[in-house]
């Protein structure tokens, strides 16, 4: 169970512990190549990667259920890439897109962050930025506002949102 507002867990030997994760990535991106433009122009897939493709999601999936207290969650997941200049604006994860309430988000990151490329919120009055490490995970309240600034390589992530089963 959480007991600090935010989660970074980083994986030694990430690759190796989350098999296909990069190809499951790749393959639900080929099936959805239209995808959806994500806040501030990156291009993001349905929010179905979990359901696509549950063998290579199983380790990140154990993970999120280590954190959270015991009951039924649903997650949605969904691939994000970022081509240099793209960034997300300020936004939160309370709505989803099964019309709940998420309590929780998170992202997976695939690729190392280039030079300056950060994931930045707000805690009380202090901006924090966190750099994205290849093969770490940060989960996050939902309400949490949070932006990236322009990515200065291509990068991607694995973005998911968990709510209470049946909200």
């Amino acid at each position: 169970m959480l007991t600090e507002p935010l989660k970074l867990h980083r994986w030694r030997r990430a690759r190796k512990a989350f098999k296909g994760l990069e190809r499951a990535f790749e393959a639900h991106r080929a099936s959805h190549l239209g995808g959806t433009l994500a806040v501030g122009g990156s291009w993001a897939g349905p929010k179905t990667l979990f359901d696509d493709c549950p063998e290579p999601t199983i380790g990140l999936r154990k993970w999120l259920a280590t954190l959270l207290p015991a009951g039924s969650w649903t997650i949605d997941a969904w691939g994000v890439l970022h081509q240099v200049g793209d960034r997300l604006t300020p936004h939160d994860h309370v709505k989803s897109h099964r019309g709940g309430n998420n309590l929780w988000a998170g992202v997976y990151w695939l690729d190392p962050a280039g030079d300056g490329d950060l994931f930045c919120y707000r805690m009380a009055a202090d901006l924090v930025e966190v750099a994205p490490v290849a093969g770490a995970a940060l989960l996050f309240p939902a309400d949490l506002v949070h932006s990236t600034t322009p990515a200065t390589q291509a990068r991607r992530a694995i973005a998911f949102n968990v709510q209470a089963a049946g909200q």
